[in-house]
């Protein structure tokens, strides 16, 4: 019987925890002025990077590739946003490179 308790109490607390730590993230990444959305263009997917709620970067491309690649997925889009706006927070150029898009495993409908 005191397994049972020590299990329940283990687990309640875990649940508390994890929500008590999804709060915080959630409320940490609200303060964040950039943020993005994925958008559909024609063949594939791109991207918008908002700062402050205002458009920063509009991508429909795959950036780096030759031509109007688009994303062949809305990951792969997200992927590379993410990657964007975690430059710009470091005060990077966010220019993408192909050894970046390659350690990201992006694919596109043109490979």
């Amino acid at each position: 019987m005191k397994t049972l308790k020590f299990i329940i109490l283990t687990l309640t607390a875990g649940i508390l925890i994890y929500f008590i730590l999804q709060t915080f993230v959630e409320d940490e990444m609200a303060n964040e002025p950039f943020y993005c959305s994925i958008i559909e263009v024609e063949g594939g997917y791109g991207y918008h990077i908002y700062v402050e709620n205002r458009l920063l970067i509009q991508q429909e491309s795959v950036p780096s590739y030759k031509g109007n690649i688009p994303f062949s997925s809305a990951d792969d889009a997200k992927k590379v946003a993410d990657l964007v706006i975690n430059k710009i927070c470091k005060g990077l150029n966010p220019k993408i490179t192909l050894e970046e898009l390659n350690e990201l495993d992006i694919v596109t409908l043109g490979d």
